[in-house]
């Protein structure tokens, strides 16, 4: 029985009624692959025999003026061009100068460099074109799609890499000097 307390039932519910899902061995279940081969798996999720459902009540009618729950187009195209202005100031500091602590291009990587775009699409593609290729033939080897995938998003795998060092780093030094102020207040 799961130890979680974000899965044990509340007091005034029925303990009767059982849990939704649960975590923990249930059993096993047959999956039937593309290729029409069937394996087991154990299953450690399980659910209720009968959904339960609620009326939910759209957002929209939530509020006197539901154009106000979304960008609206100018708002937009606000946000796009203040995006635009810091991807063009940081290209200055790619130049060889040190960027200041207070730009943050995190996210912006695909508009920073648009070739990385190509590059996941062309991952895609080759895996999504692999995969009917194995259908067609009646077989199915998700290693090999791994491996494929892998191959043309080693260089994404890298960089990421490199940028969780980097933050790795950024965390300590941010560490190291919160910690030397805290000592010196407590003294």
């Amino acid at each position: 029985m799961p130890r979680r307390s974000s899965l044990k039932s509340g007091c005034g519910e029925n303990p009767a009624r059982g849990r939704r899902a649960s975590i923990g061995y249930t059993g096993e279940m047959t999956l039937v692959l593309p290729t029409g081969e069937k394996k087991k798996k154990r299953s450690s999720i399980s659910f209720m025999d009968e959904p339960e459902t609620k009326e939910i009540e759209p957002v929209a009618d939530m509020v006197d003026n539901p154009s106000r729950l979304w960008f609206q187009a100018e708002e937009y195209n606000h946000i796009l061009s203040k995006v635009q202005d810091l991807v063009e100031e940081t290209k200055v500091y790619r130049k060889g100068k040190d960027r200041p602590s207070w730009i943050c291009t995190r996210g912006l990587e695909p508009i920073m460099d648009p070739l990385q775009a190509g590059v996941r699409e062309e991952a895609l593609t080759t895996v999504m074109d692999e995969m009917r290729v194995q259908k067609s033939h009646k077989r199915y080897d998700a290693e090999y799609l791994r491996s494929m995938y892998r191959y043309h998003t080693a260089d994404s795998q890298h960089r990421a890499n490199q940028i969780a060092k980097k933050d790795q780093k950024e965390v300590e030094d941010y560490l190291k000097v919160t910690r030397k102020m805290c000592r010196r207040m407590s003294c």
